[in-house]
């Protein structure tokens, strides 16, 4: 049952963020997609999760692309 959390979370991002006026549902769609598609890659190729600083370093990284996204999709950057 936990593996299809991040599945069901994904699906409702894409639901709750490719659903606005001017929102690009499409880009929201495929970018949807090809996480899955990554995910299933790393899933057959990595057996070992990674250390923990190096998940870590990736969870700053994810963060920090997602804030700077949305300020230059909101003006402010």
């Amino acid at each position: 049952m936990r593996a299809w959390l991040p599945f069901g979370a994904g699906l409702a991002l894409l639901g709750i963020l490719g659903s606005g006026k001017h929102t690009d549902l499409t880009a929201h769609l495929f970018g949807f997609m090809a996480g899955l598609i990554l995910g299933a890659f790393y899933c057959v190729l990595v057996k070992q999760p990674a250390a923990r600083i190096y998940q870590i370093c990736f969870f700053l990284i994810t963060i920090s692309v997602l804030v700077i996204s949305w300020m230059r999709g909101f003006g402010h950057g």
